[in-house]
């Protein structure tokens, strides 16, 4: 009898099939897998043998491309990050604001994605690029020293501090909500009177308007306005 070689399967009129051929593994064609695993699942679930078996291979043929789940989580943020391309810069503080609105979008579209981008974030390529971009348009609209470093700060902040907002809020929106409307007049009197505010908040509304505080905030320092860290500094000099 001859043997059966094992990428044939007999078909049942005694014919032969190839098997398909599968697609190469990459590092790319793994990270996809990894970002479709934790959109549907989220991170903590995600594991080597189950990333693995999604692309049905055997767990250790992701070593030759990936180090371990921390470069694959790095690199599904980057993934992520990557998809809010840099606008124009016309005006400093619109394309600021245009680049902020762009990442927030993007991490809205993989919100399984958000807590993982706090500690995965800053350190990988589209999010160092992200860090070059911001402070190179802070240079040159004029900011200076460590004014350019509290500017990318402040905005920075707020950003990640909306995103992870509108993140548990989806999560825990229902009990959020209960707790509005169990709210006390008596203990609550004028937070009470706003509760119908906190049951239809727009967040994307929320988050441009405070992206344009602070950036007319920022505007005014750069057109004269004086040093927001001067009566800081006035008052420890002042201490005995």
């Amino acid at each position: 009898m001859v043997a059966r070689r094992p990428w044939r399967r007999a078909r049942r009129n005694g014919g032969l099939n190839i098997a398909p051929r599968q697609r190469p593994l990459s590092r790319e064609r793994i990270l996809r897998a990894a970002l479709e695993f934790v959109d549907e699942h989220g991170a903590a679930a995600l594991s080597m043998r189950k990333l693995a078996a999604t692309l049905d291979v055997e767990a250790m043929s992701l070593y030759r491309h990936v180090e371990n789940k921390d470069d694959v989580l790095r690199g599904v943020v980057n993934l992520v990050q990557g998809e809010a391309e840099q606008p124009p810069v016309e005006h400093w503080a619109d394309a600021i604001l245009e680049s902020a609105i762009r990442r927030r979008d993007a991490m809205l579209r993989h919100r399984e994605v958000i807590p993982i981008s706090v500690s995965h974030g800053m350190l990988t390529e589209a999010g160092m690029a992200n860090i070059e971009w911001q402070m190179s348009v802070l240079t040159q609209a004029g900011f200076r020293g460590e004014m350019v470093e509290h500017a990318f700060h402040l905005i920075g902040n707020f950003e990640t501090g909306c995103i992870l907002g509108d993140y548990f809020i989806g999560k825990h929106g229902r009990d959020i909500a209960r707790g509005f409307a169990e709210m006390s007049e008596t203990e609550m009197p004028v937070a009470s009177e706003h509760r119908q505010y906190f049951r239809r908040v727009d967040r994307d509304l929320e988050f441009e308007f405070g992206m344009r505080v602070i950036l007319r905030g920022l505007e005014d320092y750069l057109h004269g306005a004086s040093d927001p860290l001067a009566a800081r500094e006035a008052g420890v000099a002042a201490q005995p």
